[in-house]
C-alpha cells in the first residue's frame, strides 16, 4: 500500500528525491519501463543534476533502445565527475553501440593512458586496452588489479576470460575458478568456466555449466553465447540458434554473438545468410587505427539539461519512414545508405526500409554493414521483382504518416531529412521535393555532358528527361538548403492539374522555397534549373492510402492530372498515371473503342496505364478491374 501511495503521489514536486529515485527503481524492477520512464523525468525535473536520476535515465534508455537520450544523460554524469572510469567506460560502450565506432575508440584510448590510482582503475584501464585489441597490455593491467584487490571477483573473471580466448586454457581455469568462488552466484565466470571445458571437450560439463551461468544470469548475453557455444559443439545446431538469437535480443550490437550465428549458419550450410552475418560482425568491431575523439571534444556537445525534458523516454515514435530500392547497384546503396546515417534529425522518429529486387540479394552485405547505424531499421526482399512492386512492399510494411523515397546513388547531406520533413508540419501538404543536382566523380559521357549544362551554380537539363542515378560517372547529392525544398498542397495540386493532359508539367513550376510555388510559361520553365525529380521525394499518406510517386512525378504531371486527391476513392479513381496500392478492388471503366491489346502492350492509351487483371464486358465498356498491388507502364 505504500509502494501505490507514492506511485499515486511522486507527480508532485514535495516529494524528496530519495522517494522518487525509489519508486522509479521500483517500477523499473517489475518490469514497468513506461512508468519508470516518467518518474525519472518527474525526478530531473525536481533534481536536474542528480547523478543517481542521471544514470538510471540512462541505463532504462538504453533498456528501451533510446541511445541518444542514454548517451546524453551518461555525458552529463561524466561532466560532474570526470575522473569515474567506470562511467566513462559505460559511455564509451554505449557510443559503440550506437555506431560511433571513432568516438569509442577515442574514450578507450584515453582510459588506457591514464595513470591508475586503485585497482579498479587498473581494471577499467585493462578493459580498454582489450577493446582496442592490445591483450597483452590488458593481461598485465588485470594481474596488477588481481594484486591490489585480490577479492575482486570480476577482476579474475576478466583475467581468466582473457586467459581462455588466448589458449592459457590452465590459467583461465585457475582464475575463473577464483572468481566463481568469490561470487557464485554470478553466470558471468560459469560461462566462461563452460567455455574452457568445451575447449577441451568436456562436453557435458561444458553443457551442464552453461546452463547454470543461464539460469543464474540470464539478462548477460555472454552466458547466452557461451550456452550458443557449447549447443554448437554438441551439434545441437536448434538450441544453438536459440541461445544466440536470445543473446542478439539483449544485445543486438553483440559481435560474438553475430559471429557465432555466422559460423552456426555456414555449418547449415546457408553460406548467404553466414555472410550477412560475418560482415555485420566486421561492421560492429572496434579498431584501434580509428581517429581518436578527445574526450573533452565529447563531453562538451550535445546533453543540455533544458534539452533532455524534451525527448525524454517514453520516445514519441517513429513519424516518417525513409524508403530505398536496392538493385544491383550496391555502390549507388552503399552511397545512400552513408547520406543517411549522418541525417540530423532524431533517429528514433525515422524508420529507415531497405528493399531488396535483385536476383541474388547481392545488397544483404551492404545491408547488413549500414543496419546497427540506424536506430529504426527493416530489410525486406523481393526477389525478381520491380520498382515499383519494391515500392508497394516498402510502403505496405512501413511505419509512419510520412514516406519518404530516396534513390540509388543519391547520398543526402545531414540537414536533407529535417529540411524535407520541415514543410509537412503543415497539414495541407501532400508532397515534398528537394533539389538534387548531379555532380561528376570523373567525366562526364558525351551522352550525358550534351543534355546538362551549367546553371546558377547547378545544372539544368536541357531535354526533359532523368538522368540514370546507375552511370557510373554520375554522382547525385541532395543540397541541404531547406531553400531548395519545395512542397506541394492540394491546391496548388489542383492548379497545376489541367483537364486535358500536356496543359501543364514538373517543369513548369518554379519553387522559391517550402510551399512556394508558382506557374511559368515554357519558355521561363526553361530557365530554371533542373529539379531531379526521381531522385527524392517525399508523400504523405492520404485517408490510410498512398500514391506510387514514381509514375506521379516521372511521367503524371507532364500528362496532366484529371482529378484532385480528394476524388481518389476505391469507387472512384481518376488518376491518369500512378499507383494506388489500397486493399479494396479498383474500378476504371473506359470506351469500348480502347483497344485491349494495344492498352497492355504499349501501356498508354488515351493518357490511362492500368495494369490488367481482369477484364469483361458489361453495356460496351471494357471493366477494368485491380486488386492488389497496381503497377504503372
Amino acid at each position: 500500500m505504500v509502494f501505490k501511495q507514492s506511485e499515486v503521489f511522486w507527480r508532485q514536486r514535495d516529494i524528496p528525491v530519495e522517494s522518487l529515485l525509489e519508486t522509479a527503481r521500483a517500477m523499473e524492477r517489475e518490469g514497468r519501463v513506461a512508468a519508470a520512464a516518467a518518474a525519472y523525468r518527474q525526478l530531473m525535473r525536481v533534481s536536474p543534476n542528480d547523478p543517481d536520476a542521471l544514470i538510471g535515465l540512462s541505463e532504462l534508455s538504453a533498456r528501451l533502445g533510446n541511445l541518444n537520450a542514454s548517451v546524453d544523460a551518461l555525458r552529463l554524469v561524466c561532466r560532474r565527475y570526470p575522473d569515474n572510469h567506470a562511467l566513462q567506460f559505460r559511455l564509451a560502450e554505449r557510443e559503440h553501440a550506437r555506431g560511433h565506432n571513432e568516438v569509442a575508440t577515442g574514450i578507450w584510448r584515453q582510459l588506457a593512458q591514464r595513470d591508475p590510482q586503485d585497482g579498479a582503475d587498473y581494471r577499467w584501464r585493462g578493459q580498454a586496452l582489450e577493446k582496442l585489441g592490445r591483450t597483452d597490455e590488458a593481461r598485465a593491467a588485470y594481474v596488477v588489479s588481481a594484486k591490489i584487490a585480490p577479492d575482486d571477483a570480476e577482476t579474475f573473471c576478466d583475467l581468466g576470460r582473457l586467459d581462455i580466448s588466448a589458449g592459457r586454457n590452465r590459467d583461465g581455469l585457475r582464475n575463473l575458478l577464483r572468481a566463481v568462488e568469490l561470487s557464485p552466484k554470478d553466470g558471468l565466470p560459469l560461462s566462461w568456466l563452460a567455455r574452457a571445458m568445451l575447449s577441451q571437450d568436456r562436453l557435458e560439463e561444458a553443457l551442464k555449466t552453461a546452463s547454470t551461468a543461464v539460469d543464474l544470469s540470464p539478462d548477460k548475453p555472454a552466458c547466452w553465447i557461451a550456452l550458443g557455444r557449447v549447443e554448437t559443439g554438441r551439434m545441437a545446431l536448434r538450441q544453438a540458434a536459440n541461445a544466440f538469437y536470445r543473446a542478439l535480443s539483449i544485445d543486438p550490437r553483440s559481435v560474438e554473438a553475430h559471429t557465432g550465428l555466422a559460423e552456426l549458419r555456414l555449418a547449415q550450410g546457408r553460406a548467404d545468410e553466414a555472410h550477412a552475418s560475418y560482415s555485420l560482425a566486421m561492421a560492429l568491431s572496434v579498431s584501434d587505427d580509428a581517429p581518436p575523439v578527445p574526450l573533452d571534444a565529447i563531453l562538451s556537445v550535445g546533453g543540455q539539461q533544458e534539452d533532455l525534458p524534451g525527448y525524454m523516454l517514453p520516445p514519441g515514435g517513429v513519424t516518417s519512414s525513409v524508403i530505398v530500392i536496392g538493385t544491383s547497384r550496391i555502390g549507388d546503396l552503399d552511397r545512400t545508405l552513408t547520406g543517411l546515417a549522418a541525417q540530423t534529425l532524431r533517429p528514433d522518429s525515422y524508420q529507415v526500409v531497405v528493399v531488396d529486387t535483385s536476383a541474388e540479394h547481392v545488397c544483404a552485405p551492404v545491408v547488413a554493414r549500414f543496419a546497427p547505424r540506424f536506430q529504426n531499421f527493416r530489410h525486406l526482399r523481393a526477389e525478381g521483382t520491380d520498382w515499383i512492386d519494391g515500392w508497394n512492399s516498402a510502403v505496405a510494411a512501413a511505419d509512419g504518416g510520412v514516406f519518404v523515397v530516396v534513390g540509388e546513388g543519391v547520398r543526402p547531406l545531414p540537414t536533407f531529412l529535417e529540411n524535407l520533413l520541415r514543410p509537412f508540419r503543415d497539414a495541407d501538404t501532400l508532397l515534398a521535393m528537394p533539389r538534387v543536382l548531379p555532380g561528376f566523380d570523373k567525366t562526364p559521357s558525351n551522352w550525358l555532358g550534351g543534355m546538362l549544362s551549367p546553371a546558377g551554380g547547378g545544372w539544368r537539363l536541357e531535354a526533359y528527361g532523368c538522368v540514370d542515378p546507375g552511370e557510373e560517372e554520375v554522382s547525385l547529392r541532395a543540397t541541404e538548403a531547406s531553400a531548395d525544398c519545395f512542397a506541394i498542397s492540394r491546391e496548388l495540386l489542383e492548379r497545376c492539374s489541367g483537364p486535358h493532359p500536356g496543359d501543364t508539367s514538373l517543369e513548369r513550376l518554379q519553387f522559391a522555397g517550402p510551399g512556394a510555388a508558382s506557374l511559368l510559361t515554357e519558355a521561363e520553365a526553361n530557365a530554371v534549373p533542373c529539379h531531379y525529380a526521381a531522385g527524392a521525394t517525399a508523400i504523405r499518406r492520404i485517408d490510410g492510402r498512398w500514391i506510387e510517386p514514381n509514375g506521379l512525378f516521372r511521367r503524371a504531371f507532364r500528362r496532366g492530372v484529371t482529378a484532385s486527391f480528394e476524388d481518389i476513392r476505391a469507387d472512384s479513381v481518376q488518376v491518369i498515371e500512378g499507383s494506388v496500392p489500397v486493399s479494396p478492388p479498383l474500378e476504371w471503366v473506359g470506351p469500348m473503342d480502347l483497344p485491349v491489346d494495344e492498352i497492355l502492350k504499349s501501356g498508354w492509351r488515351q493518357g490511362y496505364a492500368w495494369h490488367q487483371r481482369e477484364v469483361n464486358r458489361d453495356k460496351g465498356l471494357w471493366r477494368f478491374v485491380l486488386k492488389g498491388s497496381y503497377r504503372n507502364y
